[in-house]
């Protein structure tokens, strides 16, 4: 019979081929499980929400973007309705000049005001106001895409990624 010598002890090679698979079957496991939950609260971007490729122009798709989308850095912020007192977590998913698109645990309606401002930031960082544009599904959460009622001063463009 074959035998490996693991750490001193020799063991049968069909019981360290068996380990083997086992290791490599929970580290399978553990990726397909960690994947899953990425895209369960972590939603993929809209292929609107990338900027137009020569492949969508082909099909007669005009980007009608005013300003290129900027994905990535995921920024925490607070957000205070006006009939709330109490203001709750979102996350910036992308922004652009015109925007920014969050991830909230509530819905919003379309045209609803809301109120934004860097969960990290000092206390003299102002508050913005975005108007909702649209709410959709996403996962267990929302995502919203917000105009800003003004452009935001410097100071919290910074803070805003």
């Amino acid at each position: 019979m074959l035998r490996h010598d693991l750490l001193g002890v020799g063991y049968p090679l069909w019981i360290v081929g068996m380990a083997l698979i086992a290791g490599l079957a929970a580290a399978g496991l553990v990726f397909l499980a960690g994947r899953e939950l990425l895209r369960r609260y972590w939603p993929s971007p809209s292929p609107l929400a990338l900027p137009a490729s020569q492949d969508s122009l082909a099909f007669g798709r005009e980007e009608r973007r005013r300003w290129p989308r900027r994905w990535g850095n995921p920024v925490n912020v607070l957000v205070l309705e006006a009939s709330k007192i109490k203001p709750s977590p979102a996350v910036v998913v992308n922004r652009s000049q015109g925007g920014l698109a969050l991830l909230l645990d509530d819905y919003h309606e379309v045209g609803t005001v809301l109120s934004v401002r860097p969960a990290e930031a000092q206390g003299d960082i102002p508050w913005i106001q975005v108007e909702v544009r649209h709410c959709r599904k996403a996962g267990r959460q929302w995502l919203a895409g917000c105009q800003f009622v003004e452009a935001p001063p410097w100071d919290v463009w910074v803070w805003l990624g």
